[in-house]
């Protein structure tokens, strides 16, 4: 038993451990891991998700949330940017689903579209 078929490719860039600047004692970001990994990427169509979505009035906004699948040994976090085959890129806007208990397959992610007008900031 293999789990679901992966047909798609993704890249998933994820921000590495922040290190000490040994000289000035400040923080210093860790170099971004990057795999490319076989995916399930599917758009959701019933939206659970535990945050409230506020849109101001008369603002043409369009929610775009899909449902990532990808093996156990993709480094797949909470802060990870995915990037599909055509380029387009998606933030993780949920926990990432590890279930150790459940023996699971791969990791499971709900991601939101970034578009062109968005930052990919939290």
């Amino acid at each position: 038993m293999g789990g679901p078929p992966m047909p798609r490719q993704v890249k998933v860039t994820t921000p590495g451990m922040p290190s000490v600047d040994p000289d000035s004692g400040n923080e210093r970001p860790g170099l971004p891991m990057t795999k490319f990994s076989p995916a399930w990427l599917s758009q959701r169509s019933v939206v659970d998700i535990s945050r409230s979505l506020t849109l101001v009035e008369k603002q043409d906004t369009t929610t775009s949330l899909w449902l990532l699948l990808v093996p156990l040994d993709t480094p797949l976090t909470r802060k990870s940017l995915v990037t599909d085959e055509k380029g387009d890129q998606y933030k993780v806007v949920s926990e990432v689903a590890r279930r150790p208990d459940h023996r699971p397959l791969f990791f499971a992610a709900v991601l939101a579209l970034i578009s062109d007008m968005q930052t990919n900031d939290p």
